[in-house]
């Protein structure tokens, strides 16, 4: 029986399991619970495994850039198995969303960076947005004032993702010749955190950069090549924060399953009731069109299809309000206590809020859709 096409391959399952056994060893509920309430908000010693043990952060490169693998299809296991733990640590922000920059620039400060990164040595957060409301090319006004020898930098930034653990700061900010991408280290003098915790766990910050001084090779990337290679970037990371989607819509299946046998009511199980077995089926249909939805999408990406664009911005829409939706249904089948910390169940549904909301609503993704959709019919 030939696999559908929209399904992993044996080699991308296994290394998905490899990944979720891992975790569940050392980054089960509780451990998750403890790395949350820290100070710090994640786990050095985890980071470092998944770098060194492993090996996922060279998945988000390819051999040029002295990884495995740079195709976005690449991330889907990955992201699957870390939406099943919730991991907290800044992989996304770092391997997908800033390593894809990275790969788009020439230069050994960029080679170093990825270097770093692959081995686990290198937390990176892009601050690009300036206001709460998401848009792949927003109005920036943050700016880059040439100087001798380099440049002096500018300019607030708003809900950095991965900003309080972040060794570098990719900033965006305007120059001469438009959108430019600077490498600034993360306690450069002038750089302001105003840092707080996510309605998820994680962290991010509010960020000012007041008359921060770099060098010329701190630019990274101007003009056309910087936007392109934000779009980009943004398209791979809303890909893998879908396919993390299908991994906590997979956890919800299971852990839902569980407590449905396993909780009995009048005398016998809550899975005996006919109206939970449609929810759940409900989820699981959920699950199944939106891991076809992301293969589709990394498929665009990886082809380079004119239309990518256009099939992103439905899987978002799509799936961001299916795992919502379904994280939703999960909390209601496990009743009041689906909503506290004694359940993973709560976690999840934190997470899949979340989801819906970042890099685009799924009202936003939908005006993109129709507007792309019909720009691509008038043609």
């Amino acid at each position: 029986m030939n696999r559908p096409a929209y399904d992993l391959s044996d080699e991308q399952v296994q290394f998905r399991d490899v990944i979720e056994a891992y975790l569940r060893k050392s980054y089960g509920e509780d451990a998750r619970r403890l790395i949350a309430a820290t100070r710090l908000g994640y786990s050095r010693d985890v980071w470092r495994e998944l770098a060194q043990d492993i090996g996922i952060f060279g998945m988000g490169f390819g051999e040029s850039h002295g990884g495995y693998d740079g195709t976005a299809l690449s991330q889907v296991p990955i992201m699957e198995a870390l939406g099943h733990a919730l991991l907290l640590e800044p992989y996304l922000e770092t391997v997908v969303l800033c390593g894809s920059i990275l790969t788009h620039c020439d230069g050994p400060r960029a080679a170093a960076l990825i270097e770093q990164i692959i081995g686990g040595e290198a937390r990176l957060a892009l601050a690009h947005l300036e206001t709460t409301r998401w848009a792949m090319a927003p109005r920036i006004t943050a700016n880059a004032v040439p100087i001798d020898g380099g440049y002096r930098l500018s300019g607030r930034k708003t809900v950095v993702m991965a900003a309080p653990w972040a060794d570098n700061i990719i900033f965006v900010a305007h120059d001469s010749e438009g959108i430019a991408i600077f490498d600034v280290a993360g306690k450069s003098p002038g750089l302001h955190l105003e840092a707080f915790q996510t309605i998820d766990g994680r962290r991010a910050a509010d960020l000012e950069l007041v008359d921060v001084e770099v060098d010329a090779k701190a630019c990274l990337l101007r003009g056309a090549a910087a936007e392109a290679a934000l779009a980009e970037a943004y398209q791979r990371s809303i890909l893998a924060i879908c396919a993390e989607a299908v991994g906590i819509m997979r956890r919800l299946v299971a852990d839902t399953r569980t407590h449905l046998v396993e909780r009995r009511q009048f005398g016998v199980p809550l899975a005996s009731f006919q109206v939970l077995q449609h929810r759940l089926a409900d989820i699981l249909i959920a699950l199944e069109t939106s891991s076809a939805m992301v293969f589709c999408a990394a498929g665009a990406i990886d082809l380079g299809a004119k239309d990518r664009q256009q099939t992103i911005s439905a899987a978002k829409a799509y799936i961001g309000r299916a795992v919502h939706r379904s994280a939703q249904a999960a909390v209601q089948m496990h009743g009041g206590m689906g909503m506290t910390d004694a359940l993973f169940i709560g976690q999840l549904f934190k997470r899949a809020v979340a989801i819906e909301a970042q890099f685009g609503s799924t009202e936003h993704h939908v005006r993109q859709f129709q507007v792309l959709r019909r720009t691509d019919l008038a043609v």
